[in-house]
């Protein structure tokens, strides 16, 4: 086999240079395709003292409705010990740099599952799918870290599935919470919840599923399917 030019059989020769290029090519544009729906959230008390930074996802053409964690209403993980006031009130920051105060709609009591929707004053430029998930799926985590302005995105797999629970591989920072995961295809298979385990760091999140019933029980559009 020729050292520059290696080959794997898989029924036919396959350059596995080529297949990297086309993986890189095609994570790159599912990054650029729906990095317009992702809003930065910030969280502070009712007087204006921050209280954290989160991650949400327009998701609607037919409602200006951002959805996020439920866990965001309430938090209260800034201060000098880690703790401080409880997010309250909520401004958005959407991918274009535009900023507005949004409204808490509804959020589910003991986050169960870990869902909020706020009103702001934009739609979704394009339509999000939902889709289900199962173990050894390709996904990509999106949302903004609190050590960078821009969204930012990682890859992973789903390592394991339950009713009302997703664990993946892939990596979410510190301002992911309510950021959304897509599959291979762009379709939502689920939001972030937060860091699970001690030893090998994984990454919960609530399955799309979940969200849709939640979402068609307050009233609001349910996530679109093929």
């Amino acid at each position: 086999m020729s050292s520059d030019m290696a080959r794997m059989q898989i029924g036919v020769d396959v350059n596995p240079a080529d297949v990297n290029l086309a993986i890189q090519h095609h994570d790159k544009q599912i990054f650029i395709k729906y990095r317009p729906l992702l809003v930065k959230i910030y969280g502070a008390s009712n007087d204006g003292t921050p209280a954290g930074e989160f991650s949400g996802f327009l998701y609607s053409q037919a409602a200006e409705i951002i959805v996020t964690a439920g866990h965001i209403v309430g938090f209260s993980g800034v201060g000098p010990q880690g703790r401080g006031p409880p997010a309250e009130k909520f401004r958005a920051r959407y991918e274009d740099g535009f900023e507005e105060d949004v409204m808490l709609v509804n959020h589910v009591p003991n986050n169960v599952p870990d869902i909020a929707i706020l009103r702001g004053s934009r739609r979704a430029p394009l339509p999000l799918l939902g889709d289900l998930c199962s173990t050894g799926d390709i996904v990509y985590a999106f949302g903004f870290s609190t050590f960078f302005p821009s969204p930012s995105f990682s890859k992973g797999m789903v390592s394991s599935t339950r009713v009302g629970q997703v664990a993946i591989t892939a990596h979410a920072d510190n301002g992911y919470s309510g950021g959304p995961v897509l599959d291979c295809r762009g379709q939502l298979v689920g939001l972030i919840k937060g860091s699970i385990g001690t030893t090998i760091i994984q990454v919960g999140i609530t399955p799309a599923v979940d969200l849709h019933t939640v979402l068609l029980q307050w009233g609001q559009p349910g996530l679109a399917n093929r």
